[in-house]
């Protein structure tokens, strides 16, 4: 499945995209998707000067991708909008990728410093970036949630406990779903579209035990391909899903049907 190719909505040919975290993972993956279906994509790192591997923010610029710094500062974020849509004429879209950073550490092991960081990186810049793009004219806005927002962790498939997902960044990602629907209601009279997409486990380079376990809990036996995420966020972002709205799209291979 990796690197087929998903057939693009037309509708969002010369539309202004914002991918947030979309420098890296799957933010990246997004962000070449709406770049190959027509749209001039700004895709944001905290730090473009220091990308991960071989990615940088000038071969990120080649492929036609316009990387920019974004902090999320209340005041930096609002600003931070409005000169890219003052820069590019408009603003269609945001897709919010950004995500908490904390380490999987046991419950015992949480701190509270850690909890308010996570819900700032998690929840609190979802917010932020969503009123601002909203602001500054964008009519959808995809927030990139997981299935821990909406499920209980299976710790068992975890063969190294410093890897699991803690229950910080299990929180944050419940709240992303509250706000989506929160704002999808409120915004809707502004012609406002919020969604959101919960992904399942994105296949990388996991050691075997743990891809088996994972993969035995899903009913379609795998884990998913980048490139389906991005088709899921395409499809809310584009005008062909122009009646829906407060959506949370489970994108997990049937995970949570059992």
């Amino acid at each position: 499945m990796s690197g087929t190719a998903i057939e693009q909505p037309a509708e969002l040919a010369d539309a202004v995209a914002v991918v947030t975290a979309g420098c890296g993972g799957i933010g990246l993956e997004i962000a070449h998707a709406l770049n190959r279906a027509g749209a001039r994509v700004v895709a944001t790192s905290r730090d473009p000067g220091r990308l991960d591997g071989d990615t940088s923010a000038e071969a990120l610029a080649a492929e036609g991708l316009d990387v920019r710094a974004l902090t999320f500062g209340e005041a930096e974020t609002a600003a931070f909008f409005r000169t890219v849509a003052d820069d590019h004429g408009r603003l269609d879209i945001l897709i919010h990728a950004a995500a908490g950073r904390s380490p999987g550490l046991a419950v015992d092991q949480v701190t509270a410093e850690a909890f308010r960081e996570e819900l700032d990186d998690g929840i609190v810049s979802a917010f932020l970036c969503a009123r601002a793009a909203a602001d500054a004219g964008a009519r959808s806005i995809v927030t990139i949630g997981s299935i821990y927002g909406v499920l209980a962790v299976d710790h068992r498939i975890y063969t190294d406990p410093g890897r699991q997902t803690p229950i910080t960044y299990a929180c944050a990602k419940a709240a992303l779903v509250q706000m989506t629907r929160y704002l999808a209601a409120v915004w809707a009279p502004r012609g406002v579209r919020v969604n959101c997409v919960s992904v399942g486990g994105i296949r990388r380079a996991q050691e075997p035990q743990f891809l088996a376990n994972y993969s035995h809990r899903v009913p379609m036996g795998r884990m998913a391909e980048p490139n389906e995420v991005a088709g899921a966020v395409l499809f809310l972002a584009s005008p062909q899903a122009g009646y829906v709205t407060g959506e949370n799209l489970m994108v997990d291979g049937g995970l949570h049907v059992w």
